[in-house]
């Protein structure tokens, strides 16, 4: 611009700088994971493991280990909790959480299971689960584990229909993931 020509980087250090980034992700991932497996061998259960484990899910959410120690938080703090507005405040946020990482891996299985994991524990908005289904059939028809998760939904819609459902009977949520596995 105004007279001064532009310097265009070569391809070498185009690619050596696509190294240094993709380096630098892999020493903040292994730093996380190491982060994590200290939480997970003190056997800790707070806020902070949710934060890690989040941090490592957003760069590779088919890390299946984490979805599962994210399971064993949720269950420890609901029973030592054992408020029902707690429980669903915790559910509702994991489920924001969960929305934005479809967004980035649609397809992810273990993603679409811990998000089944959730909704069977609470009493969640199941017409908006089934928009955010059709979002993602609509992006790829052919994503398998959302086709099953939709399944899931219709069946636990239908039965809450069927029996009067209310806020109170948490056990109908229990019955209905069983009655569609």
């Amino acid at each position: 611009m105004h007279g001064v020509k532009r310097r265009v980087k070569s391809s070498q250090e185009v690619e050596t700088e696509r190294k240094n980034a993709e380096l630098e992700k892999i020493q903040k991932f292994r730093s996380l994971q190491a982060a994590f497996m200290q939480k997970r061998a003190a056997q800790a259960l707070d806020q902070e493991v949710l934060d890690i484990t989040a941090s490592l899910l957003d760069m590779n959410p088919e890390f299946y280990t984490l979805w599962n120690y994210r399971r064993q938080v949720f269950q420890h703090w609901h029973a030592v909790r054992g408020s029902v507005a707690a429980v669903q405040s915790d559910y509702e946020h994991e489920l924001r959480y969960l929305e934005q990482l479809l967004m980035l891996a649609p397809k992810s299985y273990w993603l679409w299971l811990h998000r089944k994991w959730v909704t069977s524990r609470m009493q969640c908005n199941w017409q908006h689960e089934l928009r955010l289904c059709a979002k993602a059939l609509s992006l790829d028809e052919r994503n398998c584990m959302c086709l099953s998760i939709s399944m899931f939904i219709n069946c636990c819609v239908a039965y809450v229909a069927s029996t009067k459902f209310h806020a109170s009977c948490m056990h109908h949520l229990f019955v209905c993931a069983f009655l569609c596995q």
